[in-house]
């Protein structure tokens, strides 16, 4: 006999383990000692023959696990009957003989992946029994609905890692927070911004601005535009403001954005972004980028770089160690490739070439 007293335990556990995932060892343990097993597995492939996306076992060594997982494996397929090459290769070295096997997406339900779970007994051992194989019957909708939250999830974090990627190297500074403008997420350049304690920080009451009045009115700008949908007109939904930086410094610009879900930065708390630029910083250019889109040769596009910062000749030659005849020729071929016909045309030209460093 079978107790199916525990199912609702194990239906609760199957969700804390999409959170918690190494709680699957120990809750297949269970159900392997349920059902008076040596062991059980999950394995979640892109397709029959594809990719793992998700594995948990019980009751295996590391090397039996790595049979299981291998792409050998999924060449073999699923039988797993006593002449298989599945059964001698795979199953047998584990100590296994009998089993009960379940398939969730098959190819037509769902192409994105298929999953097998199997719980296994030794040769000695007697057959399954219809509790036995009830119980797992049972449990199968809960082991569905929990593995694809699983696999959801890990997607998630999957895009979080690339958002935050992406988002590091912006030129702008990037804060997402909360309604109460605590932080829950800086890009580098933010990290930076905030470091240098000019104009903006970060105190234990959250972000603000280093003037106080300024701060009263960057937190009013954040709890209202927390307030909004972001679903649609972003724009009317924002709101501009600088704050004050120290002497001879222009004011740093914030764009303070509602942002309702940040699907892409999993578990983000945050329902506003803040995007930060700096008008007084010097963007630097990438010459190798300029050469290879303009036909220049790397000392004519380091020029033209220089030129497109703002420098005029006299301190580009210094600057390169060149004369300023040089500079006058290497301009010539880069009015010449580019099109500008002036250090203000050509500035404008390449200012998509520009990166703030």
């Amino acid at each position: 006999m079978v107790d199916s007293a525990p199912l609702p335990g194990l239906a609760s556990q199957l969700y804390a383990a999409v959170t918690a995932p190494e709680q699957w060892p120990a809750l297949l343990l269970r159900i392997s000692r349920l059902l008076h097993c040596e062991h059980g597995i999950v394995l979640t492939r892109a397709s029959w023959h594809g990719d793992e996306i998700f594995w948990a076992s019980s009751g295996l060594k590391e090397a039996e696990q790595a049979r299981f997982r291998s792409s050998y494996s999924a060449q073999l397929g699923t039988p797993m009957f006593e002449r298989s090459a599945s059964y001698h290769e795979i199953v047998r070295p584990a100590k296994g003989f009998r089993s009960m096997n379940a398939v969730l997406g098959t190819p037509a339900e769902s192409p994105t992946h298929a999953t097998l779970i199997g719980f296994c007994r030794s040769r000695a051992t007697s057959d399954f029994t219809a509790e036995e194989t009830g119980l797992l019957q049972a449990l199968l909708p809960d082991f569905s609905a929990a593995l694809e939250l699983a696999i959801r999830l890990r997607n998630a974090e999957s895009t979080s890692h690339s958002l935050r990627a992406v988002l590091d190297v912006l030129d702008a500074g990037v804060v997402l927070v909360d309604a109460a403008a605590q932080p829950h997420f800086i890009n580098r350049r933010g990290a930076r911004l905030l470091g240098q304690r000019d104009g903006l920080t970060v105190s234990a009451q959250g972000l603000a601005a280093t003037v106080p009045s300024k701060t009263a009115a960057l937190r009013a700008a954040i709890a209202e535009v927390a307030s909004r949908p972001a679903a649609n007109h972003f724009g009317a939904c924002t709101r501009r403001l600088c704050v004050p930086r120290g002497p001879l410094r222009t004011p740093l610009l914030l764009s303070v954005l509602p942002v309702a879900r940040c699907e892409g930065l999993a578990g983000t708390p945050a329902k506003a972004a803040i995007f930060i630029t700096e008008p007084d910083a010097r963007a630097s250019m990438d010459a190798d980028l300029i050469a290879e889109s303009f036909g220049l040769t790397r000392r004519a596009a380091t020029v033209a770089a220089h030129l497109g910062m703002g420098l005029d000749l006299p301190d580009t030659a210094a600057t390169l160690g060149i004369t300023i005849g040089t500079v006058r020729a290497h301009l010539k071929q880069v009015f010449e490739k580019t099109g500008a016909r002036s250090q203000s045309a050509l500035v404008l030209k390449l200012r998509s070439y520009s990166r703030t460093p």
